[in-house]
């Protein structure tokens, strides 16, 4: 009987397993493509850091995580600052709070 159930334990471990590698995998395929599609230009109005240092931004209070987006991790976003990302393009453009100029443009 205890030989049945570590059968089991080890197929639901199994499934476990592939279903998590799936999921990772059409995650990474498609989270990039959401990306592509954002468009937005304002003033930043909350941001956060993961523990990877990419930044989460609210813009017209929607919130947007840059992981996919090309950036500089070195150049840190505040509040205030202008952010822009065009459609179907994975580059940004910052413009620091009470500036005209560019601090980021790639």
């Amino acid at each position: 009987m205890d030989l049945n159930v570590k059968r089991e334990y080890d197929s639901a471990v199994k499934i476990i397993f592939f279903v998590m590698v799936i999921i990772f995998i059409t995650n990474s395929i498609l989270e990039p493509k959401k990306a592509l599609k954002w468009s937005f230009k304002g003033p930043v109005q909350k941001v956060s850091y993961d523990g990877q240092h990419t930044p989460s931004v609210t813009v017209h209070y929607k919130k947007y995580y840059l992981y996919n987006v090309q950036w500089d991790r070195q150049i840190k976003i505040h509040v205030g600052d202008t952010i822009i990302k065009k459609k179907d393009n994975l580059l940004i453009m910052l413009i620091r709070k009470n500036s005209r100029d560019t601090i980021y443009e790639r």
